[in-house]
């Protein structure tokens, strides 16, 4: 992907840190702070004192800096806008991507993914040349010209040349007159001023912002081990490298780390709050957000005394304070099932849920209610046919479902009767009349009867499809996958180092290095540089030129091996946990429509067979979340919760269109990634869920949603000041 990571940390309008005071003479009917909040989905704004002020109707919102904040119109394909303290509409909503305003600029993302700022007019100020850029800061703001990084004035003039490497988008910030800039041969940072003098020697392997006089820096290697610990603005450490890790000073203390555990030191060095947290944050606003020996976080004061005692479980449930409050989680998801006009059939009660199958679908008792961590099954009209008392329930297939009872997993029918006892250590779905279980270490097959068909004999083992499975056996040469009939006879004996199950008479295979498909007498009929997904359609997508992470670019072959589509996409991805993760059924045709992104993922829709985009998505502000089921797909919101035009699936909306790309149910639920992985790579189950349209796709009539988590506010003895309504 062409767009390196843009300095936006310190500009972007995340909804997830509470609002602070407006930096400009505020009116004198000025609320006091204002404070993002989420109702039904739709987000707007409270005051101190828990009153809605400016009223749910956005799609996002910022927190406001300079009397304006932005947000998200959903009305406009996803712009985004500002407003002011009233709620007026003071910017229109223009921009794919914008920033908070900082010393009366904002950030905003022009044409071709480029960098620029406006003022508080909306007018561009600084038009969009820049690769990358940070919010102004003293007067400056880092830049980024190719790979290098510079430091720009409000007239957009380049005052500090281009001549520093690029690295987190938090670093480069100007503080107290001096910024942390990469500049040593090995990357060390060092810190210039506002002349661009470098008066601090590149020298520390990390190095943070000047914070009250003081900033932390790391010292040490690898091998030797680290130690922080904090200078002077003349360079000077004035608290010596002894420190495992350190935070900024604020509020005159710094949380620091000393034999594994967490505690405060004043300026001086000297030990204020005796390490005793496992982790530790800033104070702001004379609290501090630290987790106990439980685990579970709480406040405290600048004595070391809990004000508000230890019972959030991570910084996913709670924030720091900020004018007075302070974020916590009310609620948190859970899923339903909804029809396709958007209707809830099933409200969202569950902590996790699989899509019908055969008229029930298993459900995960959530916490509060009663059963808590079962699996039960549900039919369509939410009636709970078969209560939830098991530690592991999957799909009906075939009129039965493997679930587990005792540590052993067995089969129920639809009545929630035993058909085969629990014995299996795992028990994969039905195909052809028989499953894949294992016994013993060993992969074997029963019938629905329970009688093992084909005994436990294999290290890995695909359900049945068109009469053949894959199955991993040990050979002279390793581990290899070969190909048995329901006899358990070797059709295609074990030579691959990977294996897919047949689809439209050919199955993927990989083999040293070469890849391709295979027919099912194993003659290798297709090639192919990487390991693909099975045909749908008539068609199959494949890479060309590399892995998806290296530049390679999609395309879609026939069954003779003809690339119909030429190479010229990318597989649409996701963030997970910070990390890139292909949707479900990525390129794969179904209903006549594949989900793809341009090899440069600057457009992201669906393209037809002749592989012209049909439904362009960008430009809506939307992105493929799957493929096409019951005429409706999964789309997801994009927007500048990360650095670039894909969905971060933490924070994301996710709605669905049809096949006309209209949007038939707007942006309202949360991501869900589908989970058949509880046994590992070489489980059934795995092999089943990678052939499945995902986690969010229509079934019977149905899908599953996940609601968005609730968020409210506490004051600083710990009283919620307000929740949002169910």
């Amino acid at each position: 992907m062409k767009r390196a990571f843009t300095l936006l940390v310190c500009v972007t309008m995340l909804a997830l840190t509470p609002a602070a005071h407006a930096e400009t003479p505020a009116p004198a009917e000025d609320p006091g702070p204002l404070f993002p909040v989420q109702q039904h989905g739709d987000w707007g704004y409270i005051d101190g004192a828990g009153k809605i002020v400016i009223e749910p109707g956005f799609a996002r919102a910022g927190m406001f800096c300079e009397g304006l904040a932005a947000v998200c119109d959903a009305a406009s394909g996803y712009k985004w806008g500002f407003i002011d303290i009233t709620g007026k509409t003071v910017i229109a909503p223009q921009f794919n991507e914008v920033g908070s305003f900082a010393e009366g600029l904002a950030l905003v993302i022009g044409e071709e993914r480029k960098c620029g700022y406006i003022d508080h007019s909306g007018n561009t100020a600084i038009k969009p040349t820049f690769d990358g850029a940070g919010k102004f800061s003293e007067g400056l703001a880092a830049v980024v010209i190719g790979d290098q990084l510079g430091y720009i004035d409000k007239t957009g003039e380049v005052v500090i040349r281009p001549q520093f490497r690029t690295g987190f988008p938090e670093e480069g910030c100007f503080s107290e007159g001096l910024a942390a800039v990469s500049a040593g041969e090995e990357g060390e940072y060092g810190y210039v001023n506002r002349a661009g003098q470098m008066v601090i020697k590149p020298q520390f392997g990390s190095a943070g912002c000047f914070s009250e006089g003081l900033a932390a820096v790391r010292l040490g290697t690898v091998e030797k081990g680290f130690k922080w610990g904090f200078i002077d603005k003349s360079g000077t450490m004035v608290i010596k490298p002894e420190l495992e890790f350190a935070r900024d000073f604020s509020e005159g203390l710094a949380a620091v780390e000393m034999g594994g555990k967490m505690g405060y030191i004043d300026k001086t060095g000297a030990v204020v709050v005796k390490p005793q947290f496992s982790a530790a944050l800033e104070f702001s606003d004379g609290l501090a957000l630290v987790r106990a020996d439980t685990g579970q976080w709480g406040f405290i004061d600048k004595t070391g005394q809990f004000v508000i005692q230890p019972r959030f479980a991570g910084l996913a449930e709670v924030g720091s304070f900020s004018a007075g409050l302070a974020r916590i989680l009310v609620r948190a998801e859970r899923r339903g099932f909804i029809d396709k006009t958007g209707r809830v059939v099933i409200r969202p009660q569950f902590s996790d849920a699989y899509p019908f199958s055969q008229g029930l679908a298993a459900v995960c008792a959530a916490h509060g209610a009663g059963a808590e961590g079962k699996w039960g099954y549900t039919d369509q009209t939410g009636n709970m046919v078969i209560m939830p008392q098991y530690a592991k329930a999957y799909p009906f297939t075939e009129g039965l479902a493997a679930v587990e009872i005792s540590g052993k997993m067995g089969y129920i029918d639809r009545t929630g009767q035993v058909a085969v006892e629990p014995q299996f250590t795992m028990a994969g779905p039905f195909s052809d009349g028989l499953a894949a279980v294992q016994s013993g270490g060993k992969y074997g097959y029963i019938d629905k009867a329970g009688k093992m068909v084909v005994e436990p004999r294999f290290d890995g083992a695909d359900a049945f499809s068109e009469g053949l499975a894959a199955a991993c056996m040990r050979t002279d040469k390793g581990s290899k996958w070969g190909y048995i009939d329901r006899a358990g006879r070797s059709i295609i004996g074990p030579q691959f180092d990977e294996a897919m199950g047949f689809a439209e008479g050919l199955a993927a295979v990989a083999v040293n290095d070469k890849c391709g498909y295979i027919d099912r007498t194993g003659r290798m009929v297709i090639e192919s540089q990487v390991l693909g997904d099975g045909f749908s359609e008539g068609l199959v997508a494949v890479t060309v030129g590399g892995g998806i992470m290296e530049g390679g670019k999609l395309g879609h072959m026939d069954k003779t091996g003809s690339m119909i589509i030429k190479p010229q996409f990318s597989p649409p991805i996701v963030v997970v946990g910070f990390e890139p993760s292909l949707i479900t059924g990525a390129g794969r045709f179904s209903e006549g429509l594949a989900a793809v992104m341009d090899a440069d993922s600057d457009r992201s829709g669906y393209i037809d067979h002749t592989g012209k985009m049909v439904i362009e998505l960008a430009s809506k502000g939307l992105y493929p979340g799957g493929p096409f089921s019951d005429g409706l797909a999964p789309v997801a919101e994009t927007g500048p919760d990360w650095p670039m035009p894909i969905p971060d699936t933490a924070v994301t909306r996710v709605g669905y269109i049809d096949k006309s790309g209209a949007v038939v149910m707007s942006p309202r639920f949360r991501w869900i990634s589908g989970d058949f992985t509880p046994w590992g790579e070489l489980s059934p189950w795995d092999m089943w869920g990678q052939r499945s349209r995902g986690a969010m796709a229509f079934s019977e009539g149905l899908a599953v949603v996940s609601s968005l988590p609730a968020w409210g506010y506490m004051d600083k003895t710990g009283r919620p000041v307000w929740q949002p309504q169910e």
